[in-house]
């Protein structure tokens, strides 16, 4: 079977499974409540050519998510424009863990779509970072990629880390951040019809091949 995100095609290696929705798993989406623990389990739950749908809903969390979506095949995080805040969190001043909105590792056509990220720096205008929060990291994975997000107030936006290869950031927005999109020791990886805006760093550091059609990087600090 195969599948189409934005042009991207998708092999699928089994029978597609039914959606899952996070608010039964007891997420309520109104932008006060903490939602770490419904999110992680509804992760927890995903199983291999599989949705998780988050809709339109505010979701708050306390805590790095996505740890456990590892070595996952042909799963998409889908939103109809949800939005994800993270606080600011002490550790985050005092040079804690970075904190991660979805961690992805070593997995294979993950899609994460349609999503709102904002994170809680403290001031990128004087120079401090002073947080360590990323909106999207992929480790170690193949295809797939970020589409149609925006995200705001991160030390790096969308981060293509070590071993990954053939993914796509497209039509996606990032501002008030150390770097919109970072790639590095992956190959193929392929940025298109991206904005960045008030960033410190152009956003492609790192050895790897680096496609930017379309890209628009606007305010270095």
């Amino acid at each position: 079977m195969n599948l189409s995100v934005l042009g991207t095609k998708i092999h699928s290696s089994g029978p597609l499974v039914s959606p899952l929705n996070v608010k039964d798993f007891g997420a309520v989406g109104d932008g006060i409540t903490d939602d770490t623990t419904a999110i992680q389990d509804a992760l927890d739950n995903l199983s291999d050519n599989s949705t998780l749908d988050f809709g339109d809903s505010h979701y708050v969390f306390s805590a790095s998510l996505g740890t456990s979506l590892d070595s996952k095949t042909n799963v998409t995080l889908r939103a109809s424009g949800a939005t994800i805040t993270q606080p600011l969190l002490t550790s985050d001043v005092l040079g804690g863990s970075t904190r991660r909105t979805f961690d992805i590792l070593d997995c294979t056509n993950v899609v994460v779509k349609g999503f709102n990220f904002i994170g809680r720096h403290l001031d990128y205008a004087t120079g401090e970072d002073n947080s360590k929060q990323v909106a999207v990291l992929f480790t170690g994975c193949t295809g797939g990629g970020v589409f149609n997000c925006t995200a705001e107030k991160h030390l790096v936006s969308y981060y293509i880390n070590t071993g990954c290869s053939e993914l796509k950031v497209s039509d996606c927005d990032a501002s008030t951040c150390r770097t919109g999109v970072e790639v590095t020791g992956s190959d193929d990886i392929d940025v298109k019809r991206c904005n960045v805006r008030d960033a410190r760093y152009y956003p492609d550091g790192g050895d790897s091949e680096l496609k930017t059609s379309g890209y628009s990087f606007l305010a270095n600090l």
